[in-house]
């Protein structure tokens, strides 16, 4: 059968416009095949990633979990080292009795014008802290401290002030 063509020539489209468009139609075809090509890359990349990210999740929950318990793990031995601390402290304690009758007989012999300010006892040590009016209560309290046989005796503060007058730290050890 023949090609009938109601259209007259000069409208019928030239040779290199039918070319182009059967290139344009080619290429478009090429570009909608890549483009599902790529789309489908996608689809599926997003389907993996999401489903990884669901994993990590899973994971993640259950490190959480797990820190939870060892937190509460952690809190318990800090505890028990605490205590051990504390009970280690109170063994070496024991030394501490000779050390506070030590002070009480070294507390009988004060002068009368000097006062105590404070008193600190530990294993090894005591620190005893007076205040005295005149420097003839603080000579006669170093002749108590000397005259008491301890082994060593730190003037660890000295000072005088307007309302106190003469104020003084000593640490003593048996």
């Amino acid at each position: 059968m023949s090609d009938i063509n109601l259209l007259p020539e000069e409208l019928k489209p030239k040779g290199y416009a039918v070319n182009l468009s059967k290139a344009l139609r080619k290429v478009a075809t090429v570009a909608l095949v890549i483009f599902l090509a790529f789309f489908a890359v996608y689809v599926a990349s997003n389907f993996i990633f999401s489903s990884q990210e669901r994993s990590v999740s899973a994971k993640e929950e259950s490190y959480k979990t797990e820190i939870l318990a060892l937190e509460k793990s952690e809190q318990k031995y800090v505890l028990v080292k605490d205590r051990l601390a504390k009970s280690s402290k109170i063994k070496t304690l024991n030394h501490a009795d000779e050390e506070v009758e030590v002070v009480k007989s070294l507390i009988q012999k004060i002068p009368q014008d000097v006062s105590l300010a404070g008193i600190s006892v530990d294993e090894n040590s005591a620190l005893i802290q007076i205040s005295a009016d005149n420097s003839s209560g603080i000579t006669k309290f170093f002749s108590v401290l000397l005259s008491s046989g301890f082994s060593k005796i730190d003037l660890t503060a000295f000072s005088y002030d307007q309302i106190d007058h003469y104020l003084i730290e000593v640490d003593i050890y048996k």
